[in-house]
């Protein structure tokens, strides 16, 4: 699984095989080192990944995690330490045997479902990151998280904002004092998601844990919305340290009923395939590319960023309140005044819930009429745009 550049193996399926048919990491090292190259095919312009994740959320399935919720502290260390020595036997065989050649993908992990390592004074830091690091961290070329904004019955748990910046910060100055360096970063998912809002449990399935989709909602799609442009923003002020990121949305999928997935970029409408709002994410970053600089502004409630392309810029707004912002620029690094005349203005917003199929009382709306990212393409006065 996963995207043209990152590819990924699922957790439970791998390392279930594993176990029941003996095979050790590092063999299954070996077996990934000799596939990737097959993977390219030139005449079909497909190239080798950039970058292996070589197991997807592997540490929910490790015992004691998957066993027992009610692990202690030592076993949650155990259980990290394990899969850590399991990156780093993968990741060994795959950067000794593929450092040469037109297929070299940079080797790293751990994708990881439970970033939150904050809470509980820090606890998963101290059961999480550092036994990771101190079994892995030597091996990896990049660690790998998966953030999601999460809505409930009970309430949000969001994971833009401070708790984001909380994974940056930690696994920046942990590595850095373990390793040397900071430890560069892919976000290979990202976005929102309910259990309990969006899907309803089906009945009479085994353990009550099969589920479908709620019937499609527009504005559980700007939910969504809200939460890949915050987590976005937050992403593009560190250019230097981030690999990749990668938005969670999927083609096309329905649920035993036919009802879309709440990631769905379509769903079917009187027979029909139409898009989904999701598809608006691409709309309003269509081309927009260039090098970073940087740009400030004293109103803490928006985000602000720059980037540069050959004689146009872009200017990214994200607005993390629930109101309109008015907001001053300050441009450092010698950019020169950028001129109004042809400028481009693109916004994402949701004019009106009351025009828009709701699924009221599911999870916080973006507010109807406030821009939640907004786009200015502009020039110089020399070159206009």
């Amino acid at each position: 699984g996963g995207s043209q550049e990152v590819v990924m193996s699922d957790g439970f399926e791998l390392l279930d095989y594993l176990k029941d048919n003996n095979i050790s990491d590092r063999k299954y090292g070996e077996y990934v080192a000799n596939f990737l190259p097959m993977l390219e095919d030139k005449d079909q312009n497909i190239s080798c990944p950039k970058y292996l994740e070589p197991v997807n959320e592997g540490m929910v399935y490790v015992d004691p995690m998957r066993s027992n919720g009610n692990a202690s502290n030592a076993q949650r260390k155990a259980a990290f330490t394990k899969i850590g020595n399991f990156h780093k036997e993968v990741c060994d065989v795959v950067n000794s045997k593929l450092k040469s050649g037109s297929c070299q993908p940079l080797c790293g992990g751990w994708a990881s479902g439970w970033s939150d390592f904050v809470r509980q004074d820090f606890l998963p830091y101290k059961n999480r990151l550092v036994p990771f690091t101190k079994a892995a961290g030597k091996s990896m070329k990049f660690y790998s998280f998966h953030t999601y904004d999460s809505y409930k019955q009970s309430g949000e748990v969001l994971m833009r904002g401070g708790h984001i910046e909380g994974i940056m910060d930690l696994v920046w100055a942990h590595t850095k004092n373990q390793l040397g360096n900071p430890m560069p970063i892919i976000f290979s998912e990202f976005g929102a998601g309910s259990n309990d809002v969006w899907f309803v449990s089906e009945s009479g399935a085994k353990g009550g844990d099969a589920k479908t989709s709620k019937s499609y909602c527009a504005t559980r799609d700007w939910a969504i919305l809200n939460s890949f442009t915050a987590m976005i923003s937050q992403f593009s002020a560190h250019p230097d340290l981030i690999l990749k990121t990668v938005p969670f949305v999927i083609e096309a999928t329905y649920d035993s009923r036919g009802n879309p997935l709440p990631w769905s970029l379509q769903r079917k409408v009187n027979g029909k395939t139409e898009w989904t709002h999701l598809i608006k994410l691409y709309e309003i970053l269509q081309g927009v590319k260039g090098q970073y600089y940087s740009v400030s502004t004293q109103n803490t409630k928006v985000q602000a960023h720059l980037m540069k392309d050959d004689n146009t810029f872009w200017v990214m707004l994200k607005n993390f309140s629930k109101d309109k912002q008015k907001v001053d620029l300050k441009f450092v690094d010698g950019i020169p005044t950028l001129s109004s005349a042809g400028a481009e203005l693109r916004r994402l917003l949701l004019k009106s819930s009351s025009s828009t199929q709701s699924c009221a009382k599911s999870h916080r709306l973006p507010w109807s009429g406030v821009p939640i990212l907004s786009l200015v393409r502009a020039g110089t006065p020399d070159h206009g745009n």
